[in-house]
């Protein structure tokens, strides 16, 4: 029932969902609505957080794919490498308009996670119409 909440696509749905909740345990429903709901309920989201969403690992790389199909194995690993890029460099351009940054607990997971990593290479994009990019 929980799971009927969080993930309700739209506002009716969730309402319905957490009536159901309601009936079945009046104090979820309340802890529910008093939780910063949301953060957490799909259907409270301001806008879109993912994008289509797609569970299904090869559904996902068809999708992804699609219009290299039928590409020679070279062109098709050099098309998904620009695709690749440009999907990179949208979420450094995004990123680059934080205010605030990352939070103290992110930081210190980076902290502890880049030894591990050995070196770290920005992408910078040199085409944006084809894709071209470096590291």
């Amino acid at each position: 029932m929980l799971n009927r909440v969080a993930y309700a696509a739209s506002e009716a749905e969730y309402g319905l969902a957490v009536e159901e909740l309601r009936k079945f345990k009046r104090e979820l429903a309340m802890w529910v609505e008093r939780n910063e709901s949301e953060r957490w309920v799909q259907a409270k989201f301001r806008k879109e957080r993912w994008g289509r969403l797609n569970n299904n690992a090869i559904e996902s790389w068809k999708n992804w794919m699609r219009s290299l199909r039928s590409m020679p194995v070279p062109w098709l690993v050099m098309g998904h490498l620009q695709k690749v890029g440009l999907k990179f460099d949208k979420r450094k351009k995004e990123m680059q308009q934080w205010k605030k940054g990352v939070g103290p607990k992110i930081e210190l997971k980076l902290r502890e996670t880049l030894p591990l990593v050995g070196t770290v290479m920005e992408i910078t994009l040199f085409s944006s119409t084809n894709g071209v990019y470096g590291l």
